[in-house]
C-alpha cells in the first residue's frame, strides 16, 4: 500500500493523532517554531527585506493595502479601544517604566529607593506621599540644566520650584516678601 492510499485511508484517525499531539506539545511545538523562525529570519534578514519593499511597492498592493486599512479602520480602532480597557493597569505601569527611563534615566527600583531615603515625604514640606490626591503624589525632581535628580517632592513643591524657574535669588526674593507681610516689615527693606 502507497502512502497515498495510506493516508486516504486512515485520514480521520491521523488528523485525530496529530491534534493529540499538538494539544499535549503545544508549548515545545510554538517554542520551537519561533525559534526557528527567528533564526531563519536573521539568517535571511536582508533578503526578506528586499522582497518585502518590491512586493509592497507594487501598485496593485499598495491599493489593496489602502483599502484593507479604510475597510478595517474602526474595527481596528474599536479593537485597540477594547484592549486598551482591559489593559489600563499594564498599559499605566509600562507607560511609568517607559517614562521614568526616558525623562530622568530611574529604573522602579531608583523610585523606590528614593522614596524610601526620604521615609516616604517630601523634601521641602516634608508631607507624606499618597497617591489619594494629585498634589501628595510624588514627583521626581530634577535640574533642568544638567537633568540631574534631586529627590522628591510632591506637587505643590514641585510646581512651586518649577515656577520659579529653579532660581535661588527669587526665592530669596518671594521668602522676604512673604515674611515682610507675616509681621516682619524689616524684611521688606533688604528688596
Amino acid at each position: 500500500m502507497d502512502t497515498q492510499t495510506y493516508y486516504q485511508k486512515n485520514k480521520e484517525s491521523i488528523k485525530k493523532k496529530r491534534k493529540e499531539y499538538y494539544e499535549k506539545n503545544k508549548e515545545a511545538i510554538q517554542d520551537r517554531a519561533k525559534i526557528y523562525k527567528k533564526t531563519y529570519y536573521e539568517k535571511n534578514k536582508e533578503t526578506i527585506k528586499a522582497k518585502a519593499k518590491i512586493f509592497n511597492s507594487r501598485p496593485e498592493i499598495k491599493l489593496r493595502q489602502k483599502g484593507y486599512k479604510e475597510k478595517y479602520k474602526a474595527k481596528k480602532i474599536n479593537q485597540n479601544n477594547n484592549w486598551y480597557l482591559e489593559n489600563k493597569e499594564h498599559v499605566a505601569h509600562t507607560t511609568r517604566i517607559y517614562n521614568l527611563k526616558r525623562k530622568y534615566n530611574l529604573t522602579l527600583k531608583d523610585w523606590d529607593n528614593l522614596l524610601n531615603s526620604q521615609n516616604n515625604q517630601c523634601k521641602i514640606c516634608a508631607i507624606h506621599f499618597s497617591y489619594d490626591s494629585h498634589n501628595t503624589k510624588p514627583f521626581v525632581d530634577h535640574c533642568h540644566n544638567t537633568n540631574k535628580v534631586r529627590g522628591m517632592l510632591c506637587h505643590l513643591c514641585n510646581a512651586g520650584l518649577g515656577y520659579f524657574k529653579d532660581d535661588v535669588d527669587v526665592l530669596q526674593k518671594a521668602t522676604t516678601y512673604l515674611n515682610y507681610f507675616n509681621g516682619d516689615k524689616n524684611e521688606l527693606l533688604a528688596l
